[in-house]
């Protein structure tokens, strides 16, 4: 079974490198030519079923795709929960600090609902189109089969399709 995996469009904190997370920030909406390819992409593809994190970014994304599927909008896709963290910027030393902190989502929890998700698509092997985010993305592409042909990272507004 394949998924179309889309990250939502870019941000002004994808923009300056900052942790995101939660917080419900718009896609830059001058920034919509960043799609072509992925409307491409998913015209392609086909999807039968359409699955999209709830944060705003994510949505909007999904109406500029224009796809005529009514989406399941699943908590499960969220951004992972920077906590404290949330608004600063993506150094290394914040990026190693946040492990520690407690306020921030655990790795573990987030493979939990990485591993929630694919049982939820398993039980319907129909080419599904997602609409999330780089921090689920990348625990996501650690359990696909096709992982060594897959994209390391998501640019804003682009794709990789992943296999089960």
């Amino acid at each position: 079974m394949e998924i179309l995996y889309v990250r939502h469009g870019e941000t002004s904190y994808s923009r300056k490198n900052l942790f995101m997370g939660r917080k419900n920030l718009p896609i830059l909406m001058k920034k919509k030519d960043e799609f072509l390819a992925t409307k491409k992409a998913v015209i392609s593809f086909s999807p039968e079923i359409v699955i999209c994190s709830p944060l705003l970014r994510a949505r909007q994304s999904l109406e500029i795709l224009n796809i005529d599927i009514e989406p399941v909008i699943s908590d499960l896709l969220l951004e992972r929960d920077f906590g404290n963290y949330e608004s600063m910027s993506k150094t290394l030393y914040n990026r190693q600090s946040l492990e520690k902190d407690p306020s921030v989502e655990s790795l573990e929890n987030i493979h939990f609902r990485v591993k929630r998700f694919i049982d939820l698509i398993k039980k319907k092997p129909s080419p599904t189109l997602v609409v999330g985010h780089s921090g689920f993305y990348k625990i996501l592409k650690t359990y696909a089969s096709n992982k060594d042909s897959i994209k390391d990272e998501i640019l804003p507004a682009g794709f990789s399709t992943l296999a089960f």
